[in-house]
Protein backbone atom coordinates (compact mmCIF):
# COMPACT_ATOMS: atom_id res chain seq x y z
CA UNK A 1 0.00 0.00 0.00
CA UNK A 2 3.05 2.29 1.00
CA UNK A 3 4.47 1.91 -2.57
CA UNK A 4 1.43 2.23 -4.66
CA UNK A 5 1.28 5.62 -2.53
CA UNK A 6 4.64 7.12 -3.49
CA UNK A 7 3.86 5.53 -7.05
CA UNK A 8 0.98 7.65 -7.35
CA UNK A 9 2.78 11.12 -5.44
CA UNK A 10 5.62 10.31 -7.61
CA UNK A 11 3.55 10.11 -10.95
CA UNK A 12 1.24 13.62 -9.88
CA UNK A 13 4.76 15.24 -9.17
CA UNK A 14 5.93 14.68 -12.90
CA UNK A 15 3.08 15.54 -14.26
CA UNK A 16 2.91 18.73 -12.44
CA UNK A 17 6.02 19.36 -13.46
CA UNK A 18 5.58 18.97 -17.16
CA UNK A 19 2.49 21.25 -16.60
CA UNK A 20 4.48 23.43 -14.87
CA UNK A 21 7.16 23.53 -17.63
CA UNK A 22 4.42 24.30 -20.60
CA UNK A 23 3.39 26.84 -18.78
CA UNK A 24 6.90 28.41 -17.97
CA UNK A 25 7.98 27.86 -21.56
CA UNK A 26 4.23 28.98 -23.54
CA UNK A 27 5.39 32.68 -23.45
CA UNK A 28 8.46 32.30 -25.39
CA UNK A 29 6.89 30.29 -28.06
CA UNK A 30 7.51 32.65 -31.58
CA UNK A 31 4.65 33.50 -32.70
CA UNK A 32 4.68 33.20 -36.41
CA UNK A 33 6.80 33.97 -38.35
CA UNK A 34 4.51 35.68 -40.89
CA UNK A 35 6.37 35.53 -44.66
CA UNK A 36 6.01 38.47 -47.12
CA UNK A 37 7.28 37.59 -50.35
CA UNK A 38 7.04 38.10 -53.64
CA UNK A 39 7.90 34.99 -55.02
CA UNK A 40 7.14 31.26 -53.91
CA UNK A 41 10.81 30.23 -54.21
CA UNK A 42 12.10 32.82 -51.64
CA UNK A 43 9.62 31.71 -49.07
CA UNK A 44 10.98 27.91 -49.71
CA UNK A 45 14.55 29.03 -49.23
CA UNK A 46 13.68 30.68 -46.08
CA UNK A 47 12.20 27.50 -44.46
CA UNK A 48 14.77 25.46 -46.13
CA UNK A 49 17.43 27.81 -43.81
CA UNK A 50 15.72 27.68 -40.60
CA UNK A 51 15.62 24.81 -37.54
CA UNK A 52 12.60 23.80 -35.93
CA UNK A 53 14.09 25.66 -32.47
CA UNK A 54 15.17 28.51 -33.85
CA UNK A 55 11.31 29.19 -35.42
CA UNK A 56 9.43 27.98 -31.91
CA UNK A 57 11.19 29.97 -29.32
CA UNK A 58 11.06 33.77 -30.35
CA UNK A 59 14.58 34.59 -28.16
CA UNK A 60 16.40 32.01 -30.18
CA UNK A 61 14.47 33.50 -33.13
CA UNK A 62 15.41 36.94 -32.72
CA UNK A 63 19.10 35.99 -31.38
CA UNK A 64 19.77 33.98 -34.48
CA UNK A 65 17.92 36.43 -37.40
CA UNK A 66 21.46 38.11 -37.78
CA UNK A 67 22.98 34.70 -38.71
CA UNK A 68 20.33 33.93 -40.60
CA UNK A 69 20.50 37.17 -42.66
CA UNK A 70 23.56 36.53 -43.75
CA UNK A 71 23.27 32.96 -44.77
CA UNK A 72 20.28 33.75 -46.75
CA UNK A 73 21.77 36.79 -47.95
CA UNK A 74 25.01 35.18 -48.83
CA UNK A 75 23.54 31.98 -50.80
CA UNK A 76 20.41 33.97 -52.90
CA UNK A 77 20.19 36.89 -54.42
CA UNK A 78 17.45 37.82 -51.81
CA UNK A 79 16.93 40.99 -49.55
CA UNK A 80 16.03 39.70 -45.74
CA UNK A 81 14.57 41.39 -42.96
CA UNK A 82 12.74 40.89 -39.72
CA UNK A 83 9.98 42.72 -38.21
CA UNK A 84 8.90 42.52 -34.56
CA UNK A 85 5.78 42.55 -33.89
CA UNK A 86 4.31 42.88 -30.50
CA UNK A 87 7.15 40.85 -27.73
CA UNK A 88 6.99 37.08 -29.55
CA UNK A 89 5.71 38.31 -33.27
CA UNK A 90 7.88 38.47 -36.21
CA UNK A 91 7.54 39.08 -40.09
CA UNK A 92 10.04 37.91 -42.53
CA UNK A 93 10.33 40.06 -45.44
CA UNK A 94 11.96 38.39 -48.36
CA UNK A 95 12.58 40.60 -51.72
CA UNK A 96 14.91 39.71 -54.53
CA UNK A 97 17.73 41.79 -55.16
CA UNK A 98 17.42 45.08 -58.48
CA UNK A 99 20.29 44.91 -60.47
CA UNK A 100 21.05 48.30 -61.64
CA UNK A 101 23.85 47.18 -63.89
CA UNK A 102 25.80 44.55 -65.66
CA UNK A 103 29.19 44.19 -65.20
CA UNK A 104 31.62 42.19 -67.65
CA UNK A 105 35.15 41.37 -66.23
CA UNK A 106 37.46 38.84 -68.36
CA UNK A 107 34.44 38.15 -70.42
CA UNK A 108 32.43 37.21 -66.94
CA UNK A 109 29.25 39.02 -66.47
CA UNK A 110 27.57 40.07 -63.03
CA UNK A 111 24.70 41.85 -61.78
CA UNK A 112 25.43 44.93 -59.11
CA UNK A 113 22.82 46.08 -56.58
CA UNK A 114 22.57 50.16 -56.18
CA UNK A 115 24.16 48.71 -52.42
CA UNK A 116 27.24 47.20 -53.87
CA UNK A 117 25.64 42.95 -53.94
CA UNK A 118 27.37 41.44 -57.02
CA UNK A 119 26.30 38.08 -58.62
CA UNK A 120 26.93 36.18 -61.68
CA UNK A 121 24.14 36.83 -64.41
CA UNK A 122 23.77 33.71 -65.67
CA UNK A 123 23.56 32.37 -62.15
CA UNK A 124 20.63 29.15 -62.52
CA UNK A 125 18.91 31.67 -59.25
CA UNK A 126 18.12 34.57 -61.42
CA UNK A 127 15.70 32.37 -63.68
CA UNK A 128 13.69 30.67 -60.14
CA UNK A 129 13.60 34.11 -58.37
CA UNK A 130 10.90 36.10 -61.16
CA UNK A 131 11.50 39.31 -59.30
CA UNK A 132 15.05 39.32 -61.00
CA UNK A 133 14.87 41.20 -64.09
CA UNK A 134 17.99 42.18 -66.22
CA UNK A 135 19.04 46.11 -65.87
CA UNK A 136 17.53 48.65 -68.95
CA UNK A 137 21.47 49.95 -68.52
CA UNK A 138 24.47 49.45 -71.03
CA UNK A 139 26.89 46.73 -70.65
CA UNK A 140 30.16 48.68 -68.73
CA UNK A 141 33.02 46.63 -69.63
CA UNK A 142 35.74 46.13 -67.26
CA UNK A 143 39.38 46.37 -68.54
CA UNK A 144 40.79 43.14 -68.05
CA UNK A 145 43.80 44.91 -65.67
CA UNK A 146 41.28 46.13 -63.32
CA UNK A 147 41.32 44.04 -60.40
CA UNK A 148 38.14 41.27 -60.15
CA UNK A 149 34.88 43.33 -59.64
CA UNK A 150 33.93 40.06 -56.81
CA UNK A 151 37.32 39.22 -54.85
CA UNK A 152 38.01 36.18 -53.55
CA UNK A 153 34.30 34.92 -52.65
CA UNK A 154 34.19 32.30 -50.02
CA UNK A 155 33.01 28.98 -50.63
CA UNK A 156 29.67 28.07 -51.70
CA UNK A 157 28.86 32.26 -51.54
CA UNK A 158 26.61 32.86 -54.60
CA UNK A 159 26.21 36.88 -53.38
CA UNK A 160 29.27 38.84 -52.62
CA UNK A 161 29.73 42.60 -51.97
CA UNK A 162 31.51 43.66 -54.56
CA UNK A 163 34.91 44.37 -54.66
CA UNK A 164 34.83 48.03 -56.81
CA UNK A 165 33.76 51.96 -56.32
CA UNK A 166 30.12 50.97 -55.99
CA UNK A 167 29.80 54.78 -55.84
CA UNK A 168 31.32 55.26 -58.66
CA UNK A 169 29.58 53.17 -60.50
CA UNK A 170 26.48 54.40 -59.87
CA UNK A 171 27.27 58.31 -60.57
CA UNK A 172 28.56 57.10 -63.93
CA UNK A 173 24.72 55.55 -64.43
CA UNK A 174 23.13 58.72 -62.79
CA UNK A 175 25.51 60.46 -65.03
CA UNK A 176 23.94 58.81 -68.21
CA UNK A 177 20.73 59.56 -67.15
CA UNK A 178 21.71 62.69 -66.93
CA UNK A 179 23.01 63.48 -70.14
CA UNK A 180 19.86 61.96 -71.80
CA UNK A 181 22.29 58.68 -73.72
CA UNK A 182 20.81 55.69 -71.39
CA UNK A 183 18.96 54.47 -74.34
CA UNK A 184 21.94 55.80 -76.65
CA UNK A 185 24.80 53.98 -74.82
CA UNK A 186 25.65 50.60 -75.85
CA UNK A 187 28.06 49.81 -73.30
CA UNK A 188 31.02 51.87 -71.40
CA UNK A 189 34.75 50.51 -71.50
CA UNK A 190 36.06 51.57 -67.68
CA UNK A 191 39.88 51.51 -67.38
CA UNK A 192 42.57 54.00 -65.64
CA UNK A 193 44.65 56.35 -67.24
CA UNK A 194 47.12 58.45 -65.40
CA UNK A 195 45.67 56.75 -62.49
CA UNK A 196 42.19 58.50 -63.24
CA UNK A 197 39.47 56.31 -64.24
CA UNK A 198 38.61 56.58 -67.73
CA UNK A 199 35.76 55.97 -69.39
CA UNK A 200 34.77 55.38 -72.71
CA UNK A 201 30.76 55.46 -73.97
CA UNK A 202 30.20 53.39 -77.11
CA UNK A 203 27.29 55.63 -78.57
CA UNK A 204 24.49 55.49 -81.33
CA UNK A 205 22.96 59.39 -82.24
CA UNK A 206 20.72 58.73 -84.96
CA UNK A 207 23.26 57.89 -87.70
CA UNK A 208 26.66 58.03 -86.02
CA UNK A 209 28.31 55.87 -84.06
CA UNK A 210 30.38 58.01 -81.65
CA UNK A 211 32.94 56.77 -78.84
CA UNK A 212 33.09 59.28 -76.33
CA UNK A 213 36.33 59.15 -73.72
CA UNK A 214 35.38 60.89 -70.25
CA UNK A 215 37.00 61.62 -67.15
CA UNK A 216 35.57 59.24 -64.78
CA UNK A 217 36.42 61.25 -61.58
CA UNK A 218 34.74 64.81 -63.35
CA UNK A 219 31.03 65.09 -63.30
CA UNK A 220 30.33 66.96 -65.87
CA UNK A 221 28.03 64.61 -67.80
CA UNK A 222 25.30 68.01 -68.73
CA UNK A 223 28.76 69.64 -70.78
CA UNK A 224 29.50 66.40 -72.19
CA UNK A 225 25.81 66.08 -73.52
CA UNK A 226 25.94 69.73 -74.65
CA UNK A 227 29.49 69.60 -76.74
CA UNK A 228 28.30 65.91 -78.46
CA UNK A 229 25.21 68.43 -79.72
CA UNK A 230 27.06 71.23 -80.47
CA UNK A 231 29.71 68.87 -82.33
CA UNK A 232 27.04 67.12 -84.68
CA UNK A 233 25.26 70.03 -85.17
CA UNK A 234 28.51 72.26 -86.51
CA UNK A 235 30.07 69.55 -88.71
CA UNK A 236 28.75 67.42 -91.46
CA UNK A 237 30.42 63.97 -90.87
CA UNK A 238 28.46 61.88 -93.81
CA UNK A 239 29.14 57.83 -93.84
CA UNK A 240 32.07 58.64 -90.98
CA UNK A 241 32.03 57.43 -86.89
CA UNK A 242 33.13 59.68 -84.21
CA UNK A 243 35.65 59.90 -81.71
CA UNK A 244 35.61 62.59 -79.04
CA UNK A 245 38.15 62.90 -76.52
CA UNK A 246 37.36 65.29 -73.46
CA UNK A 247 39.78 64.33 -71.18
CA UNK A 248 42.06 67.70 -72.19
CA UNK A 249 41.78 70.60 -69.97
CA UNK A 250 41.67 72.91 -72.61
CA UNK A 251 39.67 71.46 -75.96
CA UNK A 252 37.91 68.97 -76.83
CA UNK A 253 39.35 66.60 -80.11
CA UNK A 254 37.34 65.11 -82.66
CA UNK A 255 38.49 62.73 -84.99
CA UNK A 256 36.67 61.07 -87.76
CA UNK A 257 36.60 57.08 -88.36
CA UNK A 258 35.30 56.32 -91.93
CA UNK A 259 33.20 52.77 -91.94
CA UNK A 260 35.82 50.96 -93.43
CA UNK A 261 38.00 51.71 -90.30
CA UNK A 262 40.55 54.24 -91.25
CA UNK A 263 41.51 56.98 -88.98
CA UNK A 264 40.57 60.74 -90.06
CA UNK A 265 42.03 63.70 -89.56
CA UNK A 266 41.03 65.48 -86.15
CA UNK A 267 39.58 68.97 -85.29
Amino acid sequence: MKVLSLSLLLCSFLAGGLFAGEQFFQPMTLDGPDIVAQDPAAESFFWRNTDPETLRYWPLFFLRSEDLKRKIESSYPLAFSVQRRGVNGAAVLLQPLVPRLSIEWRKKQFYLTREGKLWERDHPLNAVLTGIQPPKSPLFIMSDDLPSPRGTPAEGEVVSSADLPVESYMAWLDGLAKSGWMGAAKSVYVTRRAGHPLLELVLRIKEWNIRLLVRGDQDKWREYAEAVSQILNEFHFSGEDLIIDTTYTDRIIVRRVSRGGAEGSGR
